[in-house]
Parts: structure tokens; sequence; C-alpha cells
């Protein structure tokens, strides 16, 4: 258990005994529903600390922090190597494109016009 939770279930601690003193004090001098009310009240911290001690089901083993790191590197290590990135992958698909256009004014133009000295002399609007 943290120090910052034993802090927590220490103001839960503090709010129960601050809810249930003023409960008891509206039982004895007061309208009894704000009694009731403050009553239940008090029962909120409570169970806050309950959840606040309560354990993950798994089991909570930390690796060293440099043995994260190196395994955190090689698999971006086998993965770079194995799998192209989604930008490079991108970038492979673009190049091709660009190769397989007939000329750059074509590829700039987004297919509406040609360069002057491109075999598909075809000029079409873009609209």
């Amino acid at each position: 258990m943290t120090h910052t939770q034993r802090a927590r279930i220490a103001l839960h601690g503090t709010a129960t005994t601050c809810l249930a003193f003023v409960a008891v004090q509206y039982a004895l001098y007061g309208p009894w529903p704000i009694a009731v009310l403050f009553g239940l009240a008090s029962l909120a911290p409570i169970d806050a600390a309950v959840r606040e001690t309560e354990r993950p089901a798994g089991p909570r083993t930390r690796p060293h922090p440099h043995t994260a790191t190196r395994t955190l590197a090689s698999r971006r290590r086998h993965n770079a190597s194995a799998h192209p990135t989604t930008d490079e992958a991108s970038v492979d698909h673009t190049v091709t494109q660009l190769n397989t256009a007939c000329c750059e004014r074509w590829w700039t133009a987004l297919g509406t016009d040609h360069d002057p000295t491109c075999h598909n002399q075809q000029r079409r609007s873009a609209a």
C-alpha cells in the first residue's frame, strides 16, 4: 500500500467520523430525517476506503526498468524488420504511384492537365 493510499484512507476515515458526529447531533437535537441522511452519507467514505484497499485480480509484478526498455527496443526492431510501418508503406505506395504517372504536371494537377512533352496530351476540365 502506498503512502498516497494511506493518506486517502485517513481522509476517508476523518470524513466518516465527521459525518457520523453530525448524524448523532441531529438525531439528538434536530430533525430525524436529516440525521438519517447524514448517517447514510457517513457510509460513502467507508465504501471509498474499502475500494482503496482492494487489490487487483492479477499479480502486480513489475519488470526491471532496463529489461522493459530492452524488450520494447527489441520489439520495435523486430516489427521494423518484419513489417514496414504504416508510414513506410504509404511512402512506398506514393512512390509507386508517382513512377506510374505519365508526367509530373498530371500528378500535381490531380489528373486534369499534362506536360507539353507528355505523350498523353489530353486536357480534361476539373469540373
